[in-house]
């Protein structure tokens, strides 16, 4: 990969064969994987723990290439958690629109603990979230996460959300052991982000296809728009991480 200024609790992985990328975040209660492509490596020992991590997944789309281990992953971790935009739950259990008979199987997949949406922020410890922006195109429910801190109110931006300094924050799945924030809106979180994981919409130097079931060249035309907008009110240095290949600082984008 090349080289990004990411922080030492982030894993990067990749599978052979069908070329995957798999992202862990390394947090002190929990691991978060992203895309679970691979059953990932042990935790590291430069992270400190006093216990075993709860271990929660998220996909950024529901593609047979990014979910290759997740019943793997399930099986051995009986209290893990399975997350993915509600846009995408119909492909789990569809070979065709997951693409599995695109590789010659017939693989169908878990059904998720917990179904986002657009602007959901994901709490994985006091002052850290993944935010879930919904960009379509390669998939109905194909979404990237931005990874950054948040502790509380921040401003709204873009001019779909609704102005003002605060929001509402809607706290669900903690029957789930979750802590998934609700505002309704988009909440600008670029003064604390850390990277932008972006699965198969957007790679270095090009994006998802959108030929294959459920994809749609309209919808991938407006999520790169967003994408463009939102980056640029970025850090030029934010890693950007995508499902596939290399890496790249979001200023490439501009």
């Amino acid at each position: 990969m090349r080289a990004l200024n990411l922080p030492d609790w982030i894993q990067f992985n990749e599978i052979g064969g069908i070329p995957s990328n798999n992202y862990v975040i390394e947090r002190p209660r929990e691991r978060w994987i992203i895309d679970p492509s691979i059953v990932p490596p042990p935790t590291p020992a430069t992270v400190a723990r006093s216990a075993e991590p709860q271990l929660r997944i998220i996909a950024t789309h529901a593609h047979y290439d990014h979910l290759l281990a997740l019943k793997k992953i399930l099986s051995a971790n009986p209290n893990s958690r399975f997350l993915i935009h509600c846009e995408d739950q119909p492909a789990l259990n569809d070979p065709t629109t997951n693409v599995a008979r695109l590789f010659g199987l017939e693989a169908v997949f878990p059904a998720p603990d917990f179904l986002l949406e657009d602007n959901d922020l994901i709490r994985l410890d006091e002052d850290l979230v993944l935010q879930v922006w919904r960009t379509p195109g390669h998939t109905p429910g194909s979404s990237c996460f931005l990874l950054s801190r948040h502790s509380g109110s921040r401003r709204s931006s873009d001019s779909e959300t609704a102005s003002g300094n605060c929001f509402r924050e809607e706290t669900l799945g903690s029957e789930l052991g979750l802590r998934i924030l609700r505002p309704g809106k988009y909440i600008d979180l670029a003064d604390g982000a850390i990277c932008l994981f972006t699965g198969d919409t957007l790679f270095c130097g090009g994006i998802g296809r959108t030929d294959l079931p459920g994809g749609s060249p309209r919808m991938m035309r407006d999520s790169l728009y967003l994408l463009h907008r939102r980056l640029t009110e970025m850090p030029p240095d934010l890693p950007v991480l995508s499902g596939h290949g290399p890496g790249f600082p979001a200023g490439d984008m501009a």
